[in-house]
C-alpha cells in the first residue's frame, strides 16, 4: 500500500473507514446482538430494506432506503431510530 494512503492513519490521529465503522456498529451494540435484541432487528430491518428497494451510494457508501408509502411514518424511520438509541462506550 503507498504510503501516502496511510500516512494520515500513522502519522496523524485519523483512523481507517473500517475501523470507524466497527468502533460505530460497537458503540451502538450492534456486535453483540442476538436474534431476540431490539438492536439486532432494527439493524435486520434496515439491511433488508438495503436490498429489497433501496441501494448504497457507492462514492460514499451511503446506504439509502425505499420508504413505504405512509412516508414518515415508515418503518424504516422506526428502525433508524431504534438502531441509534442504546449508544454505549466500547472499549
Amino acid at each position: 500500500m503507498p504510503r501516502g494512503r496511510i500516512r494520515s492513519w500513522v502519522d496523524g490521529n485519523e483512523k481507517p473507514d473500517a475501523v470507524r465503522g466497527i468502533e460505530a456498529a460497537c458503540e451502538y451494540g450492534w456486535l453483540d446482538a442476538t436474534y431476540r435484541d431490539r438492536e439486532f432487528m432494527a439493524l435486520n430491518t434496515l439491511v433488508a430494506n438495503v436490498f429489497s428497494g433501496g441501494s448504497i451510494v457507492t462514492e460514499n457508501f451511503v446506504p439509502l432506503f425505499a420508504l413505504n408509502h405512509a412516508d414518515h411514518r415508515s418503518h424504516v424511520n422506526d428502525a433508524l431510530e431504534e438502531s441509534r438509541s442504546n449508544r454505549q462506550q466500547c472499549q
